[in-house]
Parts: structure tokens; sequence; C-alpha cells
């Protein structure tokens, strides 16, 4: 995930003369990994804050409209033009590129999808291979030119992918090359022709680290009009918040621009009046390096000790990993930095050895939850309907598995509901029993259940945890109607191990049974049971009987029953006995504790 966040392209960067307006002196550079395509330009776009048009679209016929665009433009977030559907644009009349493959002039037009922030703020738009091109041309009425035998459209990921399958058309003496070939030669006629080279670039974006709300670190630089922005000496550090009656946003500007008291100071260069910076540091800035502080939190000299934190780090496990591509990259990134500042050793840069993703509960409908798209479930509803803060937990860790997304389904909750009530139901009869007669057959289910749980939560496997839990309360059901439920030490040692491993899909609900067993401390902070492998052990064993290699039926007997006994009744069994006929057993082989096979 990372990788592809950071997106590192293997392409070329290419110059484009421009003619018109008074720009023949400019060229319009671009970066593209498709340049395999260049004969298929067939105009070009440009971010609207490109400074090309910020220096010659005044002079175009149509700069009004060009105006209009770019301050429509203005108002939008980089996201917003991302992720818009609908393309928009506008052409700057007059100005034209010029194709350095083939000499052709191509139009130059603005539109908001292109960012100035990603690559040089200028695509060469290739409508027969680019979808999106493809779109904006249609919409507009300008030429596509097919770079393929094929002669339709054909999205480039798939020739990428086909290279050598695909063959060139309209790209003049490259026409008929695969496009392996011919991206090698066209990128050597771009070269000596002065106007490409061969580049690698990468997609990500500068990290944006300052943010004008009041949460979040202070910068901490002042700013005078005689020496510019100053650090805040290390003696003044760290730089406070002050106090505000409401930190929500005005929508005219930084809340901590209007605190005048806290702005207005003095320079530490000249002494003079000077204000303070009023943006804070992105989230990132703390929490990609706060666990440090916890490996030595009461140093009073330093953020850590190197001794102590290289003693500590790295983190064992981190859950989250939807956090891959943001807070975990730029961690790294931190980590990385003080190593270099000899703040942590080499070998201790990289802050995690495991991560492990989790997976997203989606709306009814697959897509995720969303306020926009309105269908976000809202636990409250659900707990107010009596199920309870623990029913809707417990199906959470019960509905799939943890790394993986799964489509909320609102029928499962009743489910867990009635696990926690007969749960419950045993816990309170074995309490109001009066009996105290032991029963030996619950021992081998609770040692059982505390073993696949404790396995199951070392390894998050919370949904065959809640599972088992599940199996393990049925057959405690099954031993109730046969024998009974009587306050013995078997019951004790069962039920309230039982809490303890239900507790962390159920806290409430344990910590009142914990009490009603009569502990006065927190079920959470108990000691964690243990199996007995003594209980592990089963009185009976499953033989599979084959005849002539094939199953035909299943025997279970006493563990220490012997092997002529297992032969004379596997031998018995009507599906087995039909098989034989009568005829001689030629060969009889016992795999102890396994399995018996019949030649006959």
């Amino acid at each position: 995930m990372q990788r592809n966040w950071i997106g590192r392209s293997e392409g070329a960067a290419i110059s484009f003369k421009l003619e018109g307006l008074g720009a023949e002196e400019e060229h319009l550079d671009v970066f593209t990994t498709a340049h395999d395509t260049i004969y298929g330009v067939t105009f070009m776009v440009v971010a609207p804050e490109h400074p090309l048009i910020t220096k010659y679209a005044q002079f175009a016929d149509n700069f009004e409209e060009i105006q209009e665009y770019v301050e429509k433009a203005a108002r939008k977030s980089e996201l917003d033009r991302e992720i818009e559907k609908k393309k928009t644009g506008v052409a700057v009349e007059g100005l034209f590129a010029i194709n350095p493959a083939n000499g052709k002039k191509i139009p130059v037009w603005i539109a908001d999808y292109v960012l100035l922030s990603y690559g040089t703020g200028a695509i060469m738009a290739v409508p027969g291979e680019d979808e999106r091109d493809f779109e904006f041309a249609t919409k507009y009425e300008l030429p596509i030119i097919y770079t393929t035998e094929q002669q339709e459209f054909i999205s480039y990921q798939d020739i990428k992918a086909n290279k050598q399958t695909y063959k060139l058309a309209n790209s003049e003496e490259f026409d008929g090359q695969n496009f392996e070939t011919g991206r090698t030669k066209i990128l050597e006629k771009l070269m000596e022709n002065g106007a490409g080279e061969s580049v690698v670039q990468y997609k990500i974006r500068d990290w944006l680290i300052s943010r004008q709300r009041y949460w979040g670190s202070p910068i901490p630089i002042i700013h005078c009009e005689k020496d510019g922005a100053v650090a805040v000496p290390e003696k003044d550090l760290p730089v406070l918040l002050p106090e505000v009656e409401s930190y929500h946003p005005t929508g005219e500007g930084s809340v901590l621009a209007s605190v005048e008291e806290w702005v207005n100071t003095t320079c530490p260069t000249c002494g003079g009046p000077a204000k303070r910076e009023t943006d804070t540091m992105d989230g990132y800035a703390c929490s990609s390096w706060y666990y440090l502080r916890y490996t030595d939190p009461k140093n009073s000299e330093k953020a850590w000790d190197p001794t102590v934190a290289n003693y500590w780090m790295p983190i064992d496990y981190y859950c989250g990993g939807d956090h891959a591509v943001s807070h975990l990259l730029y961690s790294r990134f931190w980590m990385y930095f003080f190593a270099d500042q000899g703040w942590i050793s080499e070998e201790k840069k990289e802050p995690v050895d495991k991560l492990v993703y989790n997976g997203y509960i989606l709306a009814a409908d697959g897509n995720k939850m969303s306020k926009s798209k309105g269908n976000v479930v809202n636990p409250d509803e659900l707990i107010e309907q009596g199920y309870g803060a623990d029913a809707v937990r417990m199906f959470e860790m019960f509905i799939a598995p943890y790394d993986q997304d799964t489509k909320w389904n609102i029928n499962g909750v009743p489910g867990t509901f009635r696990f926690i009530q007969r749960f419950w139901g045993l816990a309170q009869e074995y309490l109001e029993s009066t009996e105290s007669i032991e029963s030996s057959a619950v021992l081998p289910v609770a040692h059982k259940v505390i073993k696949s749980t404790t396995n199951d939560l070392d390894d998050l496997r919370f949904n065959t945890a809640v599972a088992n839990l599940m199996e393990a309360v049925n057959s405690l059901y099954k031993i109730k109607a046969e024998t009974g439920i009587s306050k013995s030490d078997d019951w004790k040692f069962t039920l309230e191990s039982m809490t303890q491993l239900i507790a962390p899909f159920a806290p409430h609900v344990a910590e009142e049974l914990w009490q009603q067993f009569g502990y006065e401390s927190s079920v959470h902070t108990a000691t964690w049971p243990t199996h007995d492998e003594k209980y592990l052990i089963s009185d009976t064993m499953k033989i599979v009987v084959q005849v002539n290699g094939k199953v035909r039926a299943t025997l279970e007997v006493p563990t220490d029953t012997s092997k002529e006994v297992i032969l004379e009744k596997a031998q018995q069994q009507e599906k087995v006995a039909a098989q034989i006929g009568g005829n001689p057993v030629k060969k009889s082989i016992y795999v102890p504790g396994k399995l018996v096979s019949l030649v006959v």
C-alpha cells in the first residue's frame, strides 16, 4: 500500500514548445509513463494555477471566461477536483503546443482535474488510450487519434500489461512495431531532438504539516517585519495554546489569529513588535513519534534517552492497517530522520515489527459507510431496542474475520443477544443452586474453550473465539440436562473461567457476573485462566473404516480398545459387512487411533 501511495513511475519528461499569445520562448513540460502514445496527443491540459496560464491567459480572446474558471477552481479542494466525475475545462484561445514527435500544433486547455502539486501541473492528452481524456475530448468535440492497430479505444493500462501484443499505428516510422520496442525507439527520438529524457517520478505529494485550526501543536515561529521568520528560542519552548472560549472554526480564518494577546509578541532577534505563527501542526506531527515518549516518560531533560528508546523499540504489533499509508508511513519518515540525527539507532529506525490490517464493516449495500451516502449504521439504535452494547459489540467481533471486509447484517445481533442470555441463565442457575455435587463432565468443556479462546485472541481470530464460546455454552446446557447444575467446584471453575473469556467481548455482562460470583475487583484485571492438557485427552476415538480403499463407516470406541476388537467391530458395521458379502478378507490394516483398511 505504501509503495502504491508513493507511486514510483518510470517514464519520460517531454518538452512541448509553445506558440501564440507571445509565448514563443516558452515550453510546456510534462511527465508521462505513456510516451509511446505521443503521436495520439490531440490537446494539452494544464492546471488552472499553472504559471504559464497566469502569465499568458490575459492575452487570450476568452480571458474573462478563463478568469472565471480559474477563480471557481480555486474554491475547490484538491480532493474534490480529483474525484469530481464530470470533468470541465476551458480552452486558452490562441495558445498552442508543438508536438515534438511530429511538429503538429495542438490546442492548450485548462482543466481543474489537473493539479499543480502533482507532476508538472500539465499533461499531454491522449484520448485514444486514456478514458478521462476520451471523455473530455468527446465532451468538447476534440480530435481522437488511435495509436493501436485496432483503431478503437483501448485503455493504456491494458496496453501496458501487453506491450508485446499491441502494435503501433498512426505513429509514422514506428507503425507496426509492438509497444515494447516502439516505446524505447520513440524515447530515443525525443532525446535526440532534445525534447525528452528518461526519468523516474513519484506521485506522493508534499505532506501538509500546517493547518488553520486551533487544536494541534503551535508552530514555534515568530514573524518580524525586520528579521522575517524567526525561530522561538529553545528556552521559551514549548509554545502553549491560549485558552479560548470556542475552538470551533469560524470560516473567517484561524481561531488563533483572533487571540491578539497571544499573537502579538516581541522578536527574539531585534526585540521589536512581532506576531506568532497562527497555523498549527497537523496531528501527524505528534502521532508519528509520541510512542517514543512512552519509552522514557519521566525524562525532564529530553523527549527520550536514545539508550532507553533503543531498548524498547520497535513496536511489536500494530493493529490498524487502514493507517498504513498515513500514520504508519509518516512514522517511518520521522524515525528515519531520528536515526539520521542519532536520536535512535540505525537498526531501530523501522518503528513497527508487524502490521495487522483490519477490515471494514461495510454498509448493507456493500459500500463504505459514509454520512454523505446516508448509509451509516448507528449502534445506538440497536442498543436502545433492548439488545444492549455487549450484544452489538460481540456481533461485530463475530461477523467476520478481523482482517476481512464484510457487509453489516442487522439480523446477526439477535443471535449474540440470545447467546449472552443463555450464558447469563446458566450463571444464575448456578448461583441459585443449593446443592454441591461435583460434575467432572464440565471440566473438559472448560479447559477446551480456555485453550481455544486464548489461542484465538492471540491470533486475532475473534469470530472463531465467539463461535467456540457458543459451542461451549451448548455443551454445558447438554450436561445440565443430563446431570443438573450445582454449586460445585467444577461448575464454579467452568463458569468463572468462561466469564473471563467472555469479558473482552461482553465487558458489562462479565463485570456484573464477576461481582455476583463474589469478587470485589474487576474481571478485567483478574488473572487470565489457564487450561490443563489432561482434561483435553478424549476417552474415545473415532476410527475410519475403508473397504478396498473406499470409506464405508466410522467407528467410535474407547481409547484402550485392542486391535483385535477394533478389527472385529469394523467388520460388523452394516455397510462394511454388505461390502464384504461373505468374501474372505485378504488383508487387514490398522493404523492406531485412525484407520482400519480391509481388502476383499
